[in-house]
């Protein structure tokens, strides 16, 4: 015989069925509306399980692989998608990205991102993801591509916008310095303090001008992958202290001090004139923003590769301004003052990180505001016979 107590739980456990019933109808929509509005976006949005297969395909991934949601639908994801890094034109496997921490994708690859599509047409991509966890045993990786083609190829325009300008700037710059150089041999005339004054800023501007072009053409060649590396014997010591006495100066109208502290160093196999660019780069950086005190160029000889330091005892960095520092056109709010040299176009420390890579080193810096700043690079140690 049925008690009150058996229908009692006999009801309760009907009112739960009926409101998990409820429940999971209208989780059934939500998902349902989610799906729908990740098939339509315009975005190409994928995501894929554990074991590498899609589990979700919207329609622009449809188009971009010329494949159909239900035929994409449970295949290994590296079957239908082909990425490849434009960094280094490598394949991208699933492996090398899904379920990992965003950083280290970027680090690795970088962007853009080349979708192979099957008519050998190439589209470039930002590759965009996110690890989700379904449950403590299982979880998903989101993938999107959104498509800067446009973006990428409106760069290559202005690159070689850039490129052919900067060519026909040289030849003017060249002039003027020729001449102004031939002005100031040739004139049989004492000048004024006055005169020496103006042919001094003529003089400078045009320097600050052809370090401009120099800087526009060396973008340029990076950009398109015409940066040509000559390595050779370069007794780095000799380098150094010919570039130090260049600056001689521009040091003392500053009232500072250029240190150089070498080291018993042999010949290392490196790009001469490269290093030299990086190196007036940073020297010229310090003692740009640096009012009182020294500028010390230190040279370290490691085991396997050789450093090279530029301090200074400048006003510093602000942290927030870090992650401009080696971009194009990057520069902390104190480049944009007018210094004893110019102000800072922000192509500097971007061109040299780019060079450095190129040489197979590194570059990085440490700053701390009211107490200076400390750039340093690194060339592999290469010895020749």
């Amino acid at each position: 015989m049925e008690t009150n107590t058996d229908i009692k739980s006999s009801e309760l456990l009907k009112q739960i069925a009926e409101e998990l019933y409820i429940n999971n109808l209208e989780l059934n929509k939500q998902r349902k509306r989610i799906q729908e509005v990740l098939f339509q976006v315009a975005e190409i949005i994928f995501s894929i399980d554990q074991k590498f297969k899609i589990v979700v395909f919207n329609s622009s991934a449809e188009i971009a692989f010329n494949i159909s949601k239900e035929n994409a639908i449970g295949r290994h994801v590296d079957e239908i998608i082909n990425l490849i890094s434009h960094k280094n034109t490598q394949p991208i496997k699933a492996v090398d990205y899904a379920f990992l921490k965003k950083d280290e994708v970027k680090k690795n690859f970088g962007d853009p991102i080349i979708v192979k599509k099957e008519s050998d047409e190439e589209a470039y991509y930002k590759l965009n993801f996110n690890n989700i966890l379904i449950n403590p045993e299982t979880k998903e990786c989101v993938i999107s591509l959104s498509d800067i083609t446009d973006e990428i190829e409106l760069d290559r325009k202005k690159d070689e916008f850039i490129s052919i300008a900067s060519h026909e700037l040289k030849t003017p710059v060249t002039i003027i310095k020729t001449n102004l150089w031939m002005f100031e041999h040739t004139l049989n005339m004492e000048l004024t303090k006055s005169q020496k004054r103006l042919l001094w800023e003529t003089d400078e501007g045009i320097k600050r001008l052809s370090k401009i072009v120099s800087n526009l053409l060396d973008i340029s060649r990076i950009e398109q992958g015409r940066l040509v590396i000559e390595k050779k014997k370069v007794n780095i010591n000799q380098l150094i202290e010919e570039i130090t006495t260049s600056y001689k100066e521009i040091v003392k109208k500053k009232k500072l001090k250029l240190i150089y502290e070498k080291v018993n160093l042999k010949e290392v196999f490196t790009d001469r004139d490269k290093i030299v660019e990086i190196l007036d780069n940073l020297i010229s950086n310090s003692i740009k923003y640096t009012k009182r005190g020294h500028i010390r160029i230190k040279l370290f000889s490691g085991r396997k590769e050789v450093k090279i330091a530029v301090s200074d005892t400048g006003p510093g960095i602000a942290k927030k301004d870090y992650p401009r520092l080696f971009q194009k056109f990057g520069r902390g709010n104190a480049g944009l003052k007018q210094q004893v040299l110019g102000a800072s176009t922000g192509l500097g420390l971007y061109i040299s990180k780019r060079m450095i890579e190129e040489l197979g080193g590194k570059i990085g810096f440490a700053s701390e505001i009211g107490k200076g700043s400390t750039f340093w690079f690194t060339i592999p140690k290469l010895y020749t016979n």
